[in-house]
C-alpha cells in the first residue's frame, strides 16, 4: 500500500497457525503501533517509541480507574496478559508496585517478551484465572484486573458468580476489581455479565468508551468514588451498573446454567 496522509501500512513480524490459534504480531505505520491479533480481534497494543502510552482506551481507562479509586496501589493481579500493556502503565506510575499477570496461554507469553517489551519485574504466571484464584494462597491485593478474551468472547468459566466471587476474594477490605466488557453492542453475555457482578459487589459503576465497544466495570466492596476519570484528552462520568442495564428480567450466571444461558442467546463458548 502506497504511504500518504491519512494511509496506514501494515507489516506483520510474526504468525502462528494451528487448529486453535490464529495469532499475528502486526506493526503499523506510521503510528509506530504495535498490534497482537487474534484472528480479525485487536487483543492489545504498544506504541512503539513511548511504552506508557496507552494505544487503547480502555486500556488507559481501565489504569485511570485503578488509581483514582486506589491511591495508595501496591499490588495487582492482571486475569490476562494480552500484551503486557496494562503492566506498562502500572509500572510507569507506580514502579514499587507488585503486579502478578495470570495468562493461560504459554503462546501468548512467549509473544509478549519477545516482541512486546514487558517490563522485567512484570510476574507472569502460566495458568488459568479462575483455577488460580482458587487456589491462591497469598497475600491480597489492592486490585484485580480482568481483561480475558479470545477471538471471540470473554471464556464462559471467567462470566459466572463463581469466577466473580473468586476475584472478589482475591481483594483487600478496599480493594477494587475492574472488568474490561465487551458492549451489549457485540457481547450477547453483556447483561449477564453485569448482573453476575452485582450480584457479588455491593457496588459497581462504570465507564464507557468513546472510541470502542468497551465498557469498564468497576466493583468493590466499599462505595465507589465518582470523580470523573480524565483520560486521552476526554472526561468520563461513571454510569451506575442499572444506567448500563435496566433489563432486570435477566439473572446472574452460574456454573449450572451458563450452558442454557449461552445455548439460549446463540452463543459458542469458544
Amino acid at each position: 500500500m502506497s504511504q500518504g496522509h491519512g494511509i496506514q501500512r501494515h507489516r506483520t513480524r510474526y504468525r502462528f497457525r494451528d487448529e486453535i490459534h490464529d495469532i499475528r504480531v502486526v506493526d503499523v505505520f506510521p503510528q509506530r503501533h504495535r498490534y497482537l491479533q487474534f484472528e480479525d480481534s485487536a487483543q492489545g497494543a504498544i506504541a512503539l517509541d513511548d511504552l506508557n502510552y496507552a494505544v487503547f482506551e480502555y486500556i488507559e481507562l481501565m489504569h485511570r480507574a485503578s488509581v483514582l479509586l486506589c491511591p495508595q496501589l501496591n499490588s495487582v493481579e492482571l486475569a490476562g496478559l494480552g500484551c503486557g500493556a496494562l503492566g506498562h502503565l502500572v509500572y510507569a506510575a507506580t514502579p514499587a508496585a507488585h503486579v502478578i499477570a495470570i495468562e493461560s496461554d504459554e503462546i501468548v507469553i512467549d509473544l509478549a517478551r519477545r516482541f512486546f517489551r514487558v517490563p522485567d519485574q512484570l510476574e507472569i504466571i502460566h495458568a488459568d484465572a479462575r483455577r488460580y484464584m482458587d487456589s491462591a494462597r497469598h497475600d491480597l491485593v489492592d486490585v484485580v484486573m480482568v481483561d480475558c478474551y479470545g477471538a471471540h468472547m470473554m471464556p464462559p468459566h471467567l462470566c459466572t458468580q463463581e469466577f466473580v466471587t473468586l476475584v472478589r476474594n482475591r481483594l483487600n477490605e478496599s480493594g477494587v476489581a475492574i472488568w474490561n466488557l465487551w458492549s451489549e453492542s457485540c457481547n450477547a453475555l453483556f447483561g449477564y455479565q453485569i448482573e453476575t457482578i452485582c450480584s457479588v459487589f455491593p457496588f459497581v459503576s462504570g465507564l464507557r468508551c468513546t472510541e470502542d465497544h468497551n465498557v469498564i466495570v468497576c466493583a468493590s466492596e466499599n462505595p465507589i468514588h465518582h470523580q470523573s476519570v480524565e483520560a486521552k484528552g476526554r472526561r468520563y462520568d461513571w454510569l451506575s451498573a442499572r444506567e448500563f442495564c435496566d433489563e432486570t428480567f435477566l439473572h446472574p450466571l452460574t456454573d449450572d446454567n451458563l450452558a442454557l444461558v449461552l445455548l439460549d442467546v446463540g452463543v459458542h463458548g469458544r
